[in-house]
Protein backbone atom coordinates (compact mmCIF):
# COMPACT_ATOMS: atom_id res chain seq x y z
CA UNK A 1 0.00 0.00 0.00
CA UNK A 2 1.32 3.43 -0.85
CA UNK A 3 1.14 5.52 2.30
CA UNK A 4 1.21 9.23 1.51
CA UNK A 5 1.95 12.02 3.96
CA UNK A 6 -1.68 13.09 3.61
CA UNK A 7 -2.88 9.58 4.53
CA UNK A 8 -0.54 9.49 7.55
CA UNK A 9 -1.76 12.90 8.68
CA UNK A 10 -5.39 11.82 8.32
CA UNK A 11 -4.81 8.62 10.31
CA UNK A 12 -2.82 10.42 13.00
CA UNK A 13 -5.81 12.73 13.47
CA UNK A 14 -8.20 9.74 13.63
CA UNK A 15 -6.12 8.17 16.42
CA UNK A 16 -5.87 11.52 18.25
CA UNK A 17 -9.62 12.09 18.02
CA UNK A 18 -10.53 8.58 19.12
CA UNK A 19 -8.14 8.74 22.06
CA UNK A 20 -9.42 12.15 23.21
CA UNK A 21 -13.07 11.09 23.04
CA UNK A 22 -12.52 7.88 24.97
CA UNK A 23 -14.41 4.68 24.44
CA UNK A 24 -17.88 4.95 23.04
CA UNK A 25 -20.51 2.53 24.39
CA UNK A 26 -20.56 0.79 21.00
CA UNK A 27 -16.82 0.05 21.33
CA UNK A 28 -17.63 -2.12 24.34
CA UNK A 29 -19.72 -4.37 22.07
CA UNK A 30 -16.75 -5.02 19.79
CA UNK A 31 -14.21 -5.38 22.57
CA UNK A 32 -16.37 -7.82 24.53
CA UNK A 33 -16.66 -9.99 21.43
CA UNK A 34 -12.90 -9.75 20.80
CA UNK A 35 -12.00 -10.71 24.37
CA UNK A 36 -14.21 -13.80 24.08
CA UNK A 37 -12.76 -14.62 20.64
CA UNK A 38 -9.20 -14.31 22.01
CA UNK A 39 -9.73 -16.48 25.12
CA UNK A 40 -6.86 -18.90 25.59
CA UNK A 41 -4.60 -17.17 23.05
CA UNK A 42 -1.02 -16.53 24.13
CA UNK A 43 -0.18 -14.17 21.26
CA UNK A 44 -2.72 -11.57 20.13
CA UNK A 45 -1.94 -9.03 17.43
CA UNK A 46 -4.01 -5.86 17.06
CA UNK A 47 -3.64 -4.51 13.49
CA UNK A 48 -4.39 -0.81 12.93
CA UNK A 49 -4.64 -0.67 16.68
CA UNK A 50 -5.15 3.01 17.41
CA UNK A 51 -4.49 4.14 20.95
CA UNK A 52 -6.80 1.92 22.99
CA UNK A 53 -7.61 -1.45 21.42
CA UNK A 54 -4.56 -3.49 22.54
CA UNK A 55 -5.30 -2.60 26.16
CA UNK A 56 -9.01 -3.40 25.81
CA UNK A 57 -8.38 -6.84 24.28
CA UNK A 58 -5.19 -7.77 26.17
CA UNK A 59 -3.11 -7.86 22.98
CA UNK A 60 0.52 -8.89 23.24
CA UNK A 61 1.46 -7.24 19.93
CA UNK A 62 0.17 -4.24 18.02
CA UNK A 63 0.90 -2.36 14.84
CA UNK A 64 -0.33 0.80 13.17
CA UNK A 65 0.97 3.12 10.48
CA UNK A 66 1.08 6.07 12.88
CA UNK A 67 3.40 6.61 15.85
CA UNK A 68 0.86 8.31 18.11
CA UNK A 69 -0.83 4.92 18.61
CA UNK A 70 2.22 3.65 20.47
CA UNK A 71 2.52 6.87 22.46
CA UNK A 72 -1.06 6.61 23.74
CA UNK A 73 -0.71 2.91 24.53
CA UNK A 74 2.49 3.41 26.50
CA UNK A 75 0.96 6.42 28.30
CA UNK A 76 -1.83 4.13 29.51
CA UNK A 77 0.57 1.41 30.65
CA UNK A 78 0.43 -1.12 27.80
CA UNK A 79 3.65 -3.17 27.74
CA UNK A 80 3.25 -5.20 24.56
CA UNK A 81 5.39 -5.09 21.43
CA UNK A 82 4.48 -2.26 19.03
CA UNK A 83 5.63 -1.92 15.42
CA UNK A 84 4.99 0.73 12.79
CA UNK A 85 3.53 -1.36 9.99
CA UNK A 86 0.92 -1.40 7.27
CA UNK A 87 -1.89 -3.94 7.34
CA UNK A 88 -0.86 -4.93 3.81
CA UNK A 89 2.67 -5.93 4.88
CA UNK A 90 2.65 -7.31 8.41
CA UNK A 91 6.19 -7.82 9.80
CA UNK A 92 5.47 -11.17 11.44
CA UNK A 93 6.18 -14.77 10.36
CA UNK A 94 3.45 -17.05 9.01
CA UNK A 95 0.99 -18.27 11.67
CA UNK A 96 3.06 -16.61 14.40
CA UNK A 97 0.03 -15.17 16.20
CA UNK A 98 -2.66 -17.22 17.88
CA UNK A 99 -5.20 -14.49 17.06
CA UNK A 100 -5.14 -11.40 14.86
CA UNK A 101 -7.71 -8.63 15.42
CA UNK A 102 -8.16 -6.06 12.66
CA UNK A 103 -11.03 -3.82 13.68
CA UNK A 104 -12.34 -0.73 11.92
CA UNK A 105 -9.44 -0.69 9.44
CA UNK A 106 -10.52 -1.87 5.99
CA UNK A 107 -13.04 0.93 5.46
CA UNK A 108 -10.14 3.43 5.69
CA UNK A 109 -8.09 1.78 2.92
CA UNK A 110 -8.27 3.69 -0.38
CA UNK A 111 -7.67 0.82 -2.84
CA UNK A 112 -9.70 -2.40 -2.95
CA UNK A 113 -6.57 -4.35 -3.92
CA UNK A 114 -5.08 -3.28 -0.57
CA UNK A 115 -8.20 -4.43 1.26
CA UNK A 116 -7.70 -7.83 -0.40
CA UNK A 117 -4.04 -7.79 0.64
CA UNK A 118 -5.09 -7.02 4.23
CA UNK A 119 -7.24 -10.16 4.30
CA UNK A 120 -4.29 -12.16 2.91
CA UNK A 121 -1.86 -10.78 5.49
CA UNK A 122 -4.15 -11.30 8.48
CA UNK A 123 -4.80 -14.86 7.28
CA UNK A 124 -1.08 -15.47 6.76
CA UNK A 125 -0.01 -14.25 10.20
CA UNK A 126 -2.89 -15.48 12.36
CA UNK A 127 -3.88 -18.99 13.30
CA UNK A 128 -7.33 -17.43 13.77
CA UNK A 129 -8.46 -13.92 12.96
CA UNK A 130 -11.33 -11.50 13.24
CA UNK A 131 -12.15 -8.24 11.46
CA UNK A 132 -14.92 -5.71 11.80
CA UNK A 133 -16.20 -2.92 9.63
CA UNK A 134 -19.30 -0.75 10.03
CA UNK A 135 -22.25 -1.66 7.87
CA UNK A 136 -24.38 0.76 5.86
CA UNK A 137 -25.44 3.46 6.48
CA UNK A 138 -22.61 4.15 8.99
CA UNK A 139 -20.03 6.40 7.38
CA UNK A 140 -17.40 8.89 8.52
CA UNK A 141 -15.40 11.34 6.38
CA UNK A 142 -12.22 9.23 6.80
CA UNK A 143 -13.94 6.12 5.41
CA UNK A 144 -12.99 5.39 1.83
CA UNK A 145 -15.77 2.83 1.27
CA UNK A 146 -18.77 1.16 2.82
CA UNK A 147 -18.97 -2.62 2.50
CA UNK A 148 -22.09 -4.69 2.00
CA UNK A 149 -22.34 -8.24 3.26
CA UNK A 150 -22.20 -9.45 -0.37
CA UNK A 151 -18.93 -7.58 -0.98
CA UNK A 152 -17.39 -9.03 2.18
CA UNK A 153 -18.45 -12.54 1.11
CA UNK A 154 -16.78 -12.00 -2.26
CA UNK A 155 -13.59 -10.64 -0.65
CA UNK A 156 -13.38 -13.62 1.71
CA UNK A 157 -14.49 -16.41 -0.64
CA UNK A 158 -11.05 -18.06 -0.35
CA UNK A 159 -11.21 -18.21 3.46
CA UNK A 160 -13.36 -20.27 5.79
CA UNK A 161 -15.10 -17.39 7.59
CA UNK A 162 -18.32 -16.52 9.32
CA UNK A 163 -19.78 -13.10 8.53
CA UNK A 164 -22.49 -11.67 10.73
CA UNK A 165 -23.96 -8.34 11.82
CA UNK A 166 -23.95 -7.19 15.41
CA UNK A 167 -25.14 -3.70 16.23
CA UNK A 168 -23.55 -1.39 13.65
CA UNK A 169 -20.75 -3.79 12.63
CA UNK A 170 -20.06 -6.62 10.27
CA UNK A 171 -17.89 -9.24 11.99
CA UNK A 172 -15.74 -11.46 9.77
CA UNK A 173 -14.01 -14.27 11.65
CA UNK A 174 -12.36 -17.61 11.10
Amino acid sequence: MIITQEYLKENTKVVDDMYKHGLFPIDAVRYEHFVNFCKGAKTILSVGCGGREPIAINATHACDIVKNSEEYLKRDGWNGEFKIASCTDLPYPDKSMDVVVCSEVIEHIPLLVDVEKTFQEVNRVGKRWIMTTPHPPIWFPTHKRIFTCEQLKELTKDYDVDIFEKDIFFFIQT
